[in-house]
């Protein structure tokens, strides 16, 4: 297999002005900081320094992780680690990387807010598909890619599309794959981010040249070297060079490929990248030996192997093994060309390369066979087929599916047969059911009259329901969108306005118009997406955190199994309870407010809802006589009407439950409601847009 250049661009693409000027700003407010507030801004200033200057993000990371330890002050103490994390990466300590960003991992009472955390979860994915561990990457890109479609980071979310699009790749789903990375790129373009689109582009080629679509991999793999060529990024266009090369093989244009190889090599020398200058004497070794000239092949082999020794690149020292084993064999070196297989076998059945230990299982085979040594050639040969059944069962499931069409072929034409014998018989009898056609038609028109009598009253009463359930949503819409919270936001607003802070006002505002369309689409809608309602509630919540007194804290806790958008469930059923919690329980207490919101599936595999506040409960916020408390109940009476219209209509009926949460002494800590929706509204729509596995718990 070629070593072929894949970029995930991790780098922020804010302008270095505006990050200066920011720096500047926090700088000034460290030195009059004190205690927590000075390591919350060294840590915001090693964070925004970690891109461009790493010796300045490593300083205050330091700085914020001492004073950190000495107040044990456990945030402080994570968001350091990450820093230094992301810093070691990027040097390649990737053991020491890892221990870094594992002290997220100790400190579980860490709340994160979520655009920070979004940015954590793309570092550990690349770090741990860099490490090699491609399942634990792909887990915390889908974790990523969950929470800033939520706080809808583009930036971040590019960069969750890209990552994920990789591992499609690398899986063979070039499908979802080629989704993945067009949503990257149309997200780069949006940003005008020129390194963001030459990786998107050089990933969208990587598919097409995996699926041996060698034209439109060559447009892709040239659209990113232009603009590599336009930055005057030398790292990017060696890559390019030797992807390009590498299609012209495919082509087989011997000396296009070299051309491009030499080109690349070039590039990795003046950068000193030595891993990069072994793989293009490998790319070129490769090429030689295919024009059968030995001797230049060999030279090229032996420098990459002598390069790959030096900087310990196992998988790479034991690719040029084999490669030198192969060109051996073509030259009938039979000797050496064994010793060189024979000691790379073993080294990679201690390393654990599967995919490596077959290419060494089938060069052995063909070794033997030159050597006439049969039984050895066909134990090799039996490992082979054992290592690649094991591996690569595409062939297997194509055999699967051939016998499968065959036998549903049989079973059609016995099918065919059994009826041409049926219709004979039929003609034989045709006779005595003549007699019997006059019964038969006096049944059918009976039947025929019951059923339309059936079906118009069936008829009939669904219009009564939809009539209902249309009136139920304008009622609900109609208590949620009240006069008070728009006069209130828009009061809020407008003292931002007048306090000149115009991005703050604006922030809201994009907010509250989403809310509104979010509102006046779903209203429309029977059934929304679990993602859709999730995105509601979250613009919802932030709008109410903007007019209450006291910050109110608020959570979301999906199961990790759940998948949010083949759930389906109707609009709306939240929210009311959300507004209740805030209205008629929060506000009445001393301590900080919260919410929490979870939805996860029980061992029935059905869903729950659950809506949690630590109010003062139902009981006491009755007594308390809220003057609102008309709407309250209305929008509670409006819910129970809605699910008993939805649930006439299945058998497997949509539960509510509200009540009271109790300490140990019996006294309320608040309150919870309770959804329950069964099985099927899993099973709504097949085709998954993104895969959504959120953190356990993600306090925003």
């Amino acid at each position: 297999m070629r070593a072929l250049a894949g970029l995930i661009v991790v780098l922020a693409s804010l302008p270095m002005a505006a990050v200066s000027e920011n720096l500047d700003s926090l700088k000034t407010l460290i030195n009059s900081g004190r205690g927590i507030a000075r390591i919350d801004l060294l840590n915001e200033v090693a964070e925004q320094y970690r891109s461009y200057q790493p010796d300045s993000a490593s300083h205050y990371a330091r700085l914020a992780l001492e004073s950190s330890q000495k107040r044990d002050y456990h945030k402080g103490i994570v968001l350091a680690h990450t820093v230094m994390g992301f810093l070691a990466r990027n040097n390649g300590d990737l053991k020491k990387a890892l221990t870094h960003y594992g002290m997220l991992d100790s400190f579980p009472d860490v709340r994160i807010d979520s655009t920070r955390l979004g940015i954590i979860y793309n570092d550990r994915a690349i770090l741990h598909d860099m490490s090699g561990d491609k399942s634990t990457s792909e887990v915390y890109f889908s974790k990523a890619l969950w929470i800033n479609r939520l706080t809808q980071n583009q930036l971040q979310s590019a960069i969750s599309y890209n990552g994920l699009g990789i591992i499609n790749m690398r899986n063979s789903d070039h499908a979802q794959a080629l989704d993945f990375l067009f949503k990257s790129l149309a997200l780069s373009e949006a940003l005008n981010d020129s390194n963001r689109l030459a990786s998107a582009y050089n990933n969208i080629g990587l598919v097409y040249d995996r699926q041996k679509n060698n034209e439109q991999a060559l447009i892709y793999y040239h659209k990113s070297l232009a603009i590599d060529q336009a930055l005057g990024n030398k790292r990017g266009m060696s890559s390019m060079y030797n992807n390009i090369g590498i299609i012209y093989e495919n082509l087989r244009d011997p000396e296009q490929a070299m051309n491009y190889y030499h080109r690349s090599l070039k590039l990795k020398i003046e950068l000193g990248d030595q891993k990069g200058i072994a793989n293009q004497y490998s790319n070129i070794g490769i090429v030689y030996r295919g024009q059968g000239k030995f001797d230049l092949a060999m030279k090229y082999f032996q420098d990459c192997y002598k390069i790959r020794l030096a900087i310990d690149d196992r998988a790479g020292i034991l690719r040029s093994m084999l490669n030198i084993g192969r060109l051996y064999l073509s030259q009938n070196k039979l000797q050496q060309a064994l010793d060189y297989s024979q000691r790379g076998l073993e080294m990679t059945r201690e390393a654990g390369l599967k995919f490596l230990m077959i290419e060494f299982f089938s060069t052995l085979t063909d070794i033997y066979e030159k050597l006439g040594d049969t039984g050895k050639a066909l134990f090799y040969f039996k490992q082979y087929a054992a290592f690649k059944d094991s591996i690569f069962t595409e062939e297997s499931s194509r055999k699967i599916a051939e016998v499968q069409t065959q036998y549903d072929t049989e079973k059609k034409q016995r099918k065919i047969e059994a009826l041409h014998a049926e219709t004979t018989i039929l003609s034989r009898e045709n006779e005595i059911k003549k007699l019997q056609i006059g019964v038969l038609i006096t049944a059918v028109v009976l039947m025929l009259v019951i059923s339309s009598m059936g079906i118009l009253f069936f008829h009939q009463n669904r219009i009564r329901n939809q009539l209902k359930t249309s009136e139920l949503r304008q009622k609900l819409l109609r208590t949620q969108m009240n006069p008070h919270f728009i006069y209130n936001f828009l009061a809020s607003v407008q003292s931002y306005i007048y306090d000149r802070k115009p991005e703050e006002a604006v922030k809201y505002l994009s907010d509250f118009a989403n809310l509104l369309r979010q509102m006046l689409e779903n209203s429309r809608q029977e059934f929304i997406s679990l993602q859709e309602e999730l995105d509601g509630l979250g613009s919802y919540i932030r709008l109410q955190n903007l007019l209450v007194e006291k910050e109110l804290k608020y959570s979301f806790d999906v199961d990790p199994k759940l998948d949010t958008t083949q759930w389906h469930i109707p609009p709306m059923l939240a929210q009311p309870f959300i507004e209740n919690a805030i209205k008629h329980g929060l506000e009445h207490r001393q301590e900080t407010g919260e919410i929490r919101i979870s939805f996860k599936l029980d061992h029935h595999n059905c869903l729950l809802l659950e809506v949690r506040d630590n109010g003062i409960g139902i009981t006491a916020a009755r007594e308390l006589k809220d003057p609102d408390s008309r709407h309250r109940s209305l929008a509670t009476v409006i819910t129970r009407e809605r699910l008993a219209l939805i649930n006439q209509r299945q058998k497997e009926k949509i539960k509510l439950s509200i009540g009271e949460i109790y300490h140990n002494d019996q006294s309320v800590r608040g309150t919870k409601v309770s959804f329950s929706f069964p099985e099927k509204f899993g099973r709504e729509q097949g085709k998954i847009d993104y895969p959504n596995m959120p953190p356990k718990s993600m306090l925003i």
